[in-house]
């Protein structure tokens, strides 16, 4: 997959030096990969990348995870994902939301919460 992002960086960094006649600089190309991404719809690769490093993390959480503490952490997902939000909102038209310290969005967050449910 690396090899692919890196491909594909090069294939528009080369894009983009022949296109506004800049010259090629290896640094350059190597900090918009690393930093910004050289395109915008790269960005499932980074995602992708960031997945394949935490699964074998995440293989063993949802192993060893029982069936009570799969079930708490839909919960706190449904919860705190969906009803609080809509729950703010309705009451509050967004003038009064939780702490942002109090949220779990680290926990519920797309590349630990949905592979979770498999």
């Amino acid at each position: 997959m690396l090899v692919i992002l890196l491909f594909f960086s090069l294939f528009y960094y080369l894009h983009y030096i022949f296109r506004f006649y800049h010259k090629f600089d290896l640094k350059k190309l190597l900090t918009l990969t690393y930093q910004e991404g050289m395109e915008y719809h790269l960005w499932f690769l980074y995602m992708y990348l960031a997945f394949l490093v935490s699964l074998p993390f995440l293989r063993a959480m949802v192993k060893n995870l029982e069936n009570k503490y799969f079930i708490y952490l839909f919960l706190i997902a449904l919860i705190m994902g969906s009803v609080l939000p809509v729950t703010e909102y309705l009451l509050f038209h967004g003038s009064l939301t939780l702490n942002s310290n109090a949220r779990v969005g680290w926990l519920t967050n797309y590349e630990i919460f949905y592979p979770c449910l498999g």
